[in-house]
């Protein structure tokens, strides 16, 4: 097959009913992904998240320096608990290390409009979700995040956030569920609620600066 020929490579395997699914579909084109990520594994370049994506306990999905991370717009959720998200996401029961860089950071964001179903817009995309304390060991390090709906939601989990932005999204960080969280060097501006805390939770701010948001914090004691 020569260079230029599309190809295409499919794992497959299911979960919550959903086809887990890996492909490559034409030179330079990025790489297609959903489902569950079933082992250690590594994303650099560019990659297209179709759907809902799963790290399970055990795994560790690390994205390289660089990486851009666009996201298909969707309206339902094939991960429980859906109440958490009801759009295309990342959830995290494992370990995610974003190794971004000060001059290469990671960038998730929404597909653009020629690989999506619509034009991109604030809340296109659920954001990465850290569910339970398992996943309390993993850290971005210098990303963007743009036009999530929310973009960082733990939930009785414990990562930590270094040197990212948070730009246009609806919620920059949330916390449920007890878990201590560290956002730090980080900047949260542009979106309807900068960082939310409920009872129980308590995120440890560290030089980072919510502002410019409709509403910057919310903390519950």
């Amino acid at each position: 097959m020569s260079a230029t020929r599309a190809f295409k490579f499919i794992v497959t395997g299911f979960f919550f009913g959903l086809i887990v699914s890996v492909r490559s579909i034409g030179v330079g084109a990025p790489v297609e992904v959903e489902g569950a990520v079933r082992q250690d594994t590594a994303w650099s370049g560019e990659v297209l998240v179709a759907g809902d994506v799963l790290v399970p306990e055990g795994v560790t999905l690390t994205i390289m320096p660089g990486t851009k991370v666009m996201f298909v717009a969707s309206e339902s959720s094939k991960i429980e608990p859906v109440y958490l998200s009801m759009q295309t996401e990342i959830m995290v029961r494992g370990r995610l290390l974003v190794k971004g860089g000060t001059d290469r950071p990671v960038v998730f964001m929404p597909a653009p409009e020629d690989m999506n179903t619509k034009r991109p817009e604030r809340g296109d995309w659920g954001g990465l979700i850290f569910d339970g304390p398992a996943s309390g060991g993993s850290v971005i390090a210098n990303a963007r995040f743009v036009m999530a709906d929310t973009a960082v939601q733990t939930f009785n989990s414990s990562p930590a956030a270094v040197g990212c932005s948070f730009e246009d999204c609806r919620y920059g960080v949330v916390c449920m569920g007890g878990g201590r969280p560290v956002i730090a060097g980080c900047v949260i501006t542009g979106g309807e609620f900068g960082v939310v805390a409920a009872r129980g939770s308590k995120p440890s701010l560290e030089a980072t600066k919510v502002e410019g948001n409709e509403h910057d914090l919310l903390l519950r004691d």
